[in-house]
């Protein structure tokens, strides 16, 4: 990588911390997708970091989750600047590759958090005329909606379970 991009990119992951410290969310998002949008910094055959499947020792395993961090550092930045604007969505699908334990724990907060605001939302079906939420009539609509916030419980849990038996999460 030549040198002007390198500066271009530590230009904008400073952009993005400044606004984020300043509470400038969509500055931050835009910087934030722009440095997503450059090419990698490595070499574009560099694979991937796998999950372990072979227990390590805890200092290994600090290492490689160190590493895992570092390397998608620049789309948890992004996630986290759509996290702050509530685009929980958007930020599970911003880290569905990524496999760092903080990544982790961002996508699958976000993903929790959205199916708790599509819950909400199905059980609340407008305001009657004091402000006050009234719940649907709707009945099969509530369970409709709250079979699909259980399937997405579940697959938290499902992957959860899955990287505490191949200890491959950081807590």
């Amino acid at each position: 990588m030549d040198v002007e991009a390198t500066r271009v990119r530590d230009q904008l992951r400073q952009a993005v911390d400044e606004c984020s410290a300043r509470g400038l969310a969509f500055a931050a998002k835009w910087a934030a997708e722009q440095l997503c949008s450059l090419p990698a910094d490595d070499s574009p055959t560099k694979p991937p970091i796998p999950p372990t499947t072979d227990p390590a020792p805890a200092s290994d395993k600090q290492q490689l989750w160190a590493r895992r961090d570092a390397d998608e550092r620049d789309r948890v930045s992004l996630a986290k600047c759509l996290f702050d604007l509530r685009e929980f969505d958007r930020v599970a699908f911003t880290l569905q590759e990524c496999v760092g334990p903080r990544a982790l724990f961002l996508r699958l907060y976000a993903q929790y958090l959205s199916r708790e605001r599509r819950a909400g939302e199905s059980a609340l079906s407008g305001k009657d005329t004091d402000n006050v939420a009234v719940l649907s009539a709707d009945d099969s609509e509530r369970r409709r909606v709250a079979g699909e916030a259980d399937r997405a419980l579940l697959a938290i849990r499902d992957e959860l379970e899955a990287l505490d038996g191949a200890q491959d999460a950081d807590a």
